[in-house]
């Protein structure tokens, strides 16, 4: 009978732990910043669900936003962003071009996308596959940039006062 408690005692543990992985990781509102070649901060962002999409949020079918507002914090642009889109019964699956269907059948990753601009979260310390390379995530947030490639995101923590 102590054995079935434990057993029990360490399933609850590891689903609360995975629950709380999942919502980490597939809550995209923040504020984040670009480093490019570890130098100083370039650029900073904040991602918010859009609040006209609120309400089409059980129309979505999921239970996050159907869109996001990225924010620049240097000159304020806005770009509207959505989830790519993985639904195989529908036959639609956005990460195919990327080569990321495996990572997303697999959970392992979930991007935005909105005009030009993709951005996408994995695992921190992960290697992505993208046109037969591979390239290293430290924070597990990443974007590609023309004329500079593939670069990390970090989140900014806000700091305590």
């Amino acid at each position: 009978m102590n054995s079935l408690k434990i057993n029990f005692i360490r399933i609850a543990i590891f689903l609360t732990y995975s629950l709380a992985w999942a919502q980490t990781t597939s809550s995209w509102e923040n504020e984040y910043s670009i480093q490019m070649n570890n130098e100083e901060i370039t650029h900073t962002f904040q991602i918010i669900p859009n609040p006209d999409e609120s309400s089409k949020e059980i129309t979505c079918g999921i239970s996050k936003p159907c869109s996001y507002i990225i924010t620049s914090r240097e000159n304020d642009n806005k770009i509207i962003a959505k989830p790519l889109i993985y639904d195989l019964d529908k036959g639609i699956n956005e990460y195919a071009p990327f080569g990321w269907t495996n990572l997303r059948a697999q959970g392992k990753i979930e991007c935005l996308q909105g005009d030009a601009l993709f951005i996408c979260k994995t695992a921190p310390d992960t290697m992505i596959p993208l046109d037969e390379e591979d390239y290293f995530t430290k924070t597990g947030i990443f974007t590609i940039i023309p004329d500079q490639g593939f670069v990390d995101i970090n989140i900014l923590v806000p700091s305590e006062q």
